[in-house]
């Protein structure tokens, strides 16, 4: 069995901007552009790293914040 990976990375995307929208006006009415882009950022980020395992880069909410 092969995996498919750019079904499952287009898959992690699609949900990561969907949410990371969503995420990005959880506490305002009108976020800036950049709070907007981290929460994408951060939520591709997660939905990526559910399906990949990648052992010399620990993914950190951190390097997001400005």
């Amino acid at each position: 069995m092969k995996p498919k990976h750019y079904a499952i990375l287009s898959d992690c995307i699609e949900e990561g901007c969907r949410y990371g929208v969503i995420r990005g006006h959880k506490h305002t009415y009108n976020p800036s552009h950049e709070v907007i882009e981290d929460a994408v950022h951060s939520a591709i980020m997660e939905r990526i790293n559910q399906y990949y395992d990648f052992p010399e880069f620990e993914y950190n909410n951190e390097h997001t914040t400005k």
